[in-house]
Parts: C-alpha cells; sequence; structure tokens
C-alpha cells in the first residue's frame, strides 16, 4: 500500500504492518522494529492440556491487499478477527473487530487483549538513532489514547497514532529476557486493551489512525480533531506539595454537554466553559492522585503526585539515609559509608563484585544532598554523619594525595570508572562551600587533572553526567587559585571543542545511546558560555538540547511528563533485576538541570519551568517517611509479569534531590 505519504509493506505470513515510511524521509526510516510488525492482536488463551495462560496470536487464513486497501481475516479457540487498512486522504486508517464465535460467553480480563506497536525505538548508537529510530511515547487512557512515535535525530519526519475507537487501559513492554537483553533494545510495546465480554456472535471493535506529525505542537494539533480525543492541560505541574491546589483543564472537540470527575470513587467539583472542564481540588493527604473524567461520553484521566513541602521531604530523607543506610561497623572497610537499603527486608546491602551495589558509584549522591543541605540548615547529627562518610571516602576510594577516584573500596587503581570522578567533584565543592576549608579545593584540583589526564585522556572525550564543571572552576577562582583554574581551564576548553567536533554523532558509553549522554553535551556548552558569553555555544547547545527534549514524554501523569525514556537502570540498580521503562528513574532529573540551566543564562522562563516540573517529577521516588526508591516499573506488564512498582532498593535515587536543589537554585 501506498500514498503520497505512507509507503507500507505487509507481513504475509500475519497480515500486519512490517515496513512503515514516510515518502518524504530522505533516509527512508522504517517505524516498525527488525523483526517486529505493527498490528498484531495478542489474546490471553487459557491452553487446556497445561490449564496456564499463554499470550498467543491469532492464525491467519486469509489475506488481501491492493495499493490502497489491505484486509485480513483471523480464527483461533472459536474468536475470529478482521482486520481492515485503507487510507482516508492523507492517513493510514485500521480497523478490528474481534467476534465471538463460540456458544457461551467470553469475558476478557484486563489485558487479554493487546496490540503490538513495534515502533523503532532502539537505542543502537547514536548514528543510526538520529536518522534511522524512534522515541515512543505512549498514553494509553481509556478511550482517549495516542502514541507519539518521535524522531531521535532533528527530522520533522515522525508519525503519530490515536485510537479514535477502543478502550486501552495500559501498555506491555514484552522483552525476550526479563534477566537481560541487549542494552538497545527497548523491547516491544503492546497496547492493553481493557476488560469486556462478548456473547455468541458479538462483536469488540477498535481502531486507529496513522498520520505524519513533524513536530509536537502539530501532533497535538492533529489529536484535537479527533471527536474522543480530550487535551489536559496542568496550570499546577504533575507533582503538588501538601497544601497547594492541583489545577488542570480538560478540553473536548465540541462544547462540553455531560462532565463527571472523580478521584476514586469521591465526585470532583468542576467548571464548565464551552468546550473545557476546569478543575481544582485541594488534596488533603500525600501519594497519586489519579483523577478520572468521562467528558461528553468519553473516559480518560490525569494523574499527579502530592508530595511532602520540599523542606520537611528532604530532612525525612536525610535523616533515613543518617540513621539507616550508614554502616557503623568499625571492622567493616565499608565504616562510614552510605549504602543501599533493601526496604522490604530493612537492612542495608552491598556487593562488591557488582559494581552498582557498592558503596561508591552513584551512592555519592548521598552525601552530596547532605552537604549541599547543611548549607543552610544546621543538623549536628548530620554533619557528624557526613564527617564520617568523609574519612570512609579518603581512606577506600579517593585518594587525597594524586586526585585518583577509584570505583570501589580499597582505593584500587585497577577499579577506576569516569562516570565517578563528576560526583566526587560535586561533593568536594559542597564540603568547601559548607566548611570554607581551602584542603577541599587542593584536593577537587587534584581529582580534576586525574580525570583529563588518567586513561591516555579518555576524561576529554567523555561525557560525564550529574555535574556542572563551571561551579567547580568558579570555586577554585573563589579560592583564590586563579592559575589552577586557568589549567584546569586548558583540559576543560579542548574537552568542549571535542564535544562541538562530535555534534550529535555522540559516542557510545555504558548504555550505546541515551539521554545522559545528550545531557552533559548541553551542561558543558552552557558551562563555557558562562565563562566565556560566547553566543556561538548557545547556538551548540540548543541542538543537543533539542535532541534532548525527545527523549522525554508529555502525557499527563507524574511518571511521564517531562520524563526521559530509560528502560536499562533496574537492572543494573534494583533488587527486582530486570529490564523495563522506568519512568522515573532519577537521571531523568539531570534534564531538569540541563533546561532550567540554560533558561537561567538566557533568560527563558519557559525552560526555567520546564526543567522544575522534570525535576520534581522524579519525586515520585519518594515517600513522606523518608524512603527513596531506585526506579519506578510503569508498563502494567512486563512481559506477564505485573508491573507499576516501585523497586525495594534505596539506592541512588538521592541525585534527583540533589539536581531539584540545583534547579531551585537556577530558578531564582
Amino acid at each position: 500500500m501506498k500514498n503520497n505519504v505512507f509507503h507500507i509493506q505487509f507481513n504475509k505470513a500475519t497480515g500486519s504492518i512490517e515496513n512503515l515510511s514516510l515518502a518524504c524521509d530522505e533516509h527512508d526510516m522504517n517505524f516498525v522494529k527488525e523483526g517486529a510488525t505493527f498490528g498484531d492482536v495478542y489474546v490471553n488463551f487459557i491452553i487446556p492440556e497445561a490449564w496456564t495462560y499463554e499470550l498467543l496470536p491469532l492464525d491467519l487464513v486469509e489475506f488481501y491487499e491492493t495499493d490502497a486497501y489491505a484486509q485480513a481475516r483471523y480464527e483461533k479457540f472459536g474468536l475470529t478477527l478482521e482486520t481492515r487498512y485503507f487510507f482516508e486522504g492523507e492517513d493510514l486508517k485500521a480497523t478490528y473487530k474481534l467476534t465471538n464465535k463460540n456458544p457461551y460467553p467470553y469475558y476478557f480480563k484486563n489485558a487479554d487483549v493487546r496490540l503490538g506497536t513495534g515502533f523503532n525505538d532502539s537505542f543502537t548508537g547514536s548514528e543510526v538513532c538520529m536518522k534511522y529510530c524512534c522515541q515512543e511515547h505512549v498514553w494509553a487512557a481509556h478511550q482517549s489514547s495516542y502514541i507519539y512515535a518521535e524522531r531521535m535525530g532533528l527530522s520533522k519526519n515522525s508519525v503519530g497514532v490515536f485510537f479514535d475507537e477502543g478502550n486501552f487501559s495500559g501498555y506491555t513492554q514484552r522483552l525476550p529476557n526479563l534477566a537481560y537483553c541487549n542494552g538497545s533494545y527497548r523491547g516491544e510495546l503492546l497496547m492493553n486493551v481493557a476488560p469486556f465480554s462478548l456473547l455468541k456472535d458479538e462483536s469488540y471493535s477498535f481502531s486507529f489512525v496513522i498520520f505524519k506529525a513533524p513536530t509536537r505542537e502539530e501532533f497535538f494539533e492533529r489529536l484535537r480533531t479527533f471527536d474522543h480525543y480530550l487535551h489536559v492541560e496542568c496550570e499546577s505541574g504533575y507533582t503538588c506539595e501538601l497544601g497547594n491546589d492541583i489545577r488542570f483543564s480538560v478540553t473536548a472537540k465540541n462544547e462540553v454537554e455531560t462532565a463527571e470527575c472523580y478521584l476514586a470513587s469521591e465526585k470532583l467539583p468542576f467548571a464548565i466553559n464551552g468546550k473545557t472542564v476546569s478543575v481544582r481540588y485541594k488534596p488533603t493527604t500525600v501519594g497519586e492522585k489519579k483523577i478520572r473524567f468521562i467528558i461528553n461520553g468519553v473516559e480518560s484521566y490525569a494523574n499527579f503526585n502530592v508530595v511532602l513541602p520540599i523542606e520537611e521531604l528532604i530532612e525525612k530523607r536525610i535523616d533515613f539515609i543518617v540513621d539507616k543506610q550508614q554502616c557503623l561497623d568499625e571492622r567493616s572497610p565499608l565504616y562510614g559509608a552510605y549504602l543501599l537499603y533493601d526496604l522490604k527486608e530493612e537492612r542495608q546491602y552491598f556487593h562488591y563484585v557488582f559494581p552498582d551495589h557498592n558503596a561508591c558509584r552513584e551512592r555519592f549522591g548521598m552525601p552530596s544532598l547532605i552537604a549541599k543541605w547543611l548549607q543552610t540548615h544546621e543538623n549536628e547529627k548530620w554533619r557528624k554523619s557526613l564527617d564520617l562518610f568523609i574519612r570512609f571516602m579518603f581512606r577506600e576510594c579517593v585518594n587525597k594525595e594524586t586526585g585518583m577516584v577509584t570505583d570501589t573500596i580499597f582505593n584500587d587503581p585497577e577499579r577506576k570508572r569516569l562516570y565517578n570522578v563528576p560526583w566526587v567533584m560535586n561533593l568536594l565543592d559542597e564540603m568547601y562551600k559548607l566548611t570554607g576549608d581551602i584542603s577541599y579545593v587542593d584536593i577537587l584540583i587534584k581529582v580534576l587533572r586525574f580525570y583529563y589526564t588518567d586513561a591516555n585522556g579518555a576524561g576529554a572525550r567523555f561525557y560525564p553526567d550529574g555535574c556542572l564543571f563551571a561551579n567547580s572552576l568558579q570555586t577554585i577562582v573563589d579560592a583564590g587559585k586563579k592559575g589552577e583554574a586557568q589549567d584546569v581551564f586548558e583540559h576543560f576548553d579542548r574537552h568542549v571543542a571535542n564535544i562541538i567536533d562530535i555534534g550529535l554523532n555522540y559516542p557510545p558509553h555504558e548504555v550505546f545511546y541515551e539521554q545522559t549522554i545528550v545531557s552533559p553535551a548541553v551542561t558543558f556548552l552552557l558551562d563555557k558560555y558562562r565563562l566565556t558569553k560566547d553566543e556561538s555555544l548557545l547556538k551548540e547547545a540548543e541542538k543537543h538540547l533539542a535532541v534532548l527534549r525527545r527523549f522525554d514524554g508529555f502525557q499527563p501523569d507524574h511518571h511521564l511528563h517531562h520524563i526521559a525514556v530509560r528502560y536499562w537502570d533496574n537492572f543494573w540498580f534494583g533488587k527486582s533485576h530486570f529490564y523495563a521503562d522506568t519512568f522515573p528513574h532519577y537521571w531523568s532529573a539531570y534534564s531538569g538541570v540541563a533546561f532550567a540551566y540554560y533558561g537561567k543564562l538566557v533568560g527563558d522562563e519557559k525552560a526555567i519551568r520546564y526543567g522544575l516540573e522534570c525535576a520534581r517529577n522524579n519525586l515520585s521516588l519518594f515517600d513522606e517517611n523518608g524512603r527513596g526508591h531506585a526506579a519506578y516499573i510503569y508498563p502494567d506488564f512486563i512481559n506477564e509479569r505485573e508491573g507499576k512498582f516501585l523497586d525495594d532498593f534505596a539506592n541512588d535515587q538521592d541525585f534527583a534531590l540533589y539536581f531539584l536543589l540545583q534547579v531551585l537554585d537556577l530558578a531564582k
């Protein structure tokens, strides 16, 4: 099938789409992932011989195609499915009708029926991703569901999908192996159909429209033309501090004739003005608030998070770290370290062999948060705890004399990791600001030189996340060490020159291509602009900022709004230890720093607000008792394992609070 917008090829064995491309695309990108198809329907059948459920496609019995039309018919266990694909103007329309031919009623639980999308959201490396891959942003929200398949590179060749019939309750992430998969492979996302039942010869129908959507703004403009689309605008942000109001509006295509609004079973008041329903609600408890609305017979929802006032939340979290997560066994080499904490077993955890569970690495988020907070809040217990950690750090993983930073205890020179160095820099910078002790600056200088001279100068081509280098350079200058600052700046200058030279062809790091390879490109360029006021650096930064934004969701949910697509973090940092979409994992918050930093330097209030919303939406990783979680597993199902849960490890999420404080500083 083809028209002047789409070129489509079907898999003759499945009757579903194996190639979907745009006629105008110079790269002829296939929006369908290699080895996958778009449009397969799966049903969760009970297999009588084993009495177990198995998610299976129906069997294709007939397929027919022309240049403008395709249809297929399927059968399995007394169910039939008819699919039709055809063009409506420039759009591709698909309709599905599932019919029960059994003599008995057929009841389908939630997600017993699923629709495979198969979008090419692989992270195979920047050179491929910029031209041939997309970010798949899904909003499975009942009768107002959509997908935006946004090109990863700076291209206007993106497509949107709107489900103009059917009721979708969430999505499944299907992976070949939960325990391990290639770090570039997000798996396949399947839309879950909400529960329904069919009597004999009754049918259930759903349909969707695929259309070209060059930008997010044009995507939403097109969505507004569909009868079932409900557009949410949130004035208050999707994370709300207790004591404040949640304020949002929902706009329909047509004048509002009927409306209902609920939080669980509680009816919420609202106001109607033409096509728009406005809701203002003052929560009295913390936690997630899923607000459901039915407007002109169409059901959807928006999802908010209510948290303690930020100051109270941070202090409860620091109390938890100091009381629960510091090793106090004087016999142990870990004495003074802040360790992971198993929230289910209520005990500390450490693993020497598995490095993301050791006492170093991202655990530096905990002391950095405490050191920054103590600069404006006195607390003797916290200060003693922090001092104990500093003694651990210099004893086990940071050499005061050479500036060497190791990846684990025993100061093992064979165990080094470039990512760790900037986090040590953060802490040394914060400790100098806290104490005024010039020795922290001296060690900071040595650590910076170690970063740039160790490993044959690899640091100058690395993209370290979580640190604003200009802060460290400014601290060195403020401490009266201008000569040393100039020496470090020369290294830093070569680093920025490399970033400019590399451009959007980002080098692979621990993950081939990810948000936290792009965000350091933004912050390094902004760092140098801040120090030199060279306007050309802003233009360079803006290119990377546009790419960075494409990782971020925009759906009306605190888990997704301005939160980057990441799916490998739970495997490395969580207790549940498998791949799945993590919305959020705290590294999403570093994008908030990048946007707010840009906004501060150029006076862009919209960018600052974007950064604030990103950072605040990461607060879903913390509760009112100071407990933190490594990640939130967002899909409803990962294969057949239930999702929607916070991981039991309190690991490295405290960088999210540290970044929030940085963003709040930038917003002043």
